[in-house]
């Protein structure tokens, strides 16, 4: 009982504190005129230390993976069941994400350092030609998609979307379960 309040706040201000350099790096490195391609390793190592930091935080004490990850994958596949199942796959792999436009008023600073996918789930068309094109550039990270389009309790499979499987390139599906025995 009395670490739990003491891990929260640690683990929370690492994030903040991580996320908030990466941001302002990005922001300065846009102000010199860097390129965008230089530091990114860099930049998402500290993301993802803040990740840690923050799952820490909320109970998640380690992240356990199964089989191989085919580092020729340019598709990313997964199960959605909470907010943070992006940062979970980030951590474990490096992608972009394919995120709904309601966050980037929110997490522009976070998510720009992956070169995020916005879409916008009220518009038909359009959504799987951005997809396609972040796919086939090979400059970019591997995209991580949730093809179902939308959390669940994993309790019911929704129809998939498409888009993740038009491409040539190879689809890696990945897994998330969560067991938080400290939350």
């Amino acid at each position: 009982l009395f670490l739990g309040p003491i891990r929260a706040i640690i683990g929370i201000a690492l994030f903040i504190i991580l996320c908030s350099f990466s941001a302002g790096f990005r922001w300065l490195q846009a102000r010199v005129g860097i390129p965008r391609k230089y530091f990114k390793t860099f930049l998402l190592r500290i993301v993802q230390i803040g990740f840690r930091c923050l799952f820490l935080a909320f109970g998640h004490l380690y992240i356990r993976g199964k089989g191989e990850i085919d580092k020729e994958a340019r598709v990313v596949i997964t199960n959605h069941t909470c907010f943070h199942d992006a940062m979970i796959i980030s951590v474990c792999r490096d992608v972009s994400v394919v995120s709904k436009i309601e966050f980037e008023r929110y997490f522009k600073w976070l998510f720009d350092i992956v070169d995020p996918i916005y879409v916008r789930r009220d518009v038909s068309g359009g959504q799987t030609k951005l997809i396609k094109e972040h796919i086939d550039n090979k400059d970019l990270l591997p995209i991580l998609i949730f093809p179902e389009g939308t959390r669940t309790n994993g309790d019911i499979l929704l129809k998939f979307h498409r888009s993740p499987f038009l491409s040539e390139y190879k689809v890696q599906p990945m897994l998330i379960r969560y067991w938080m025995p400290l939350v």
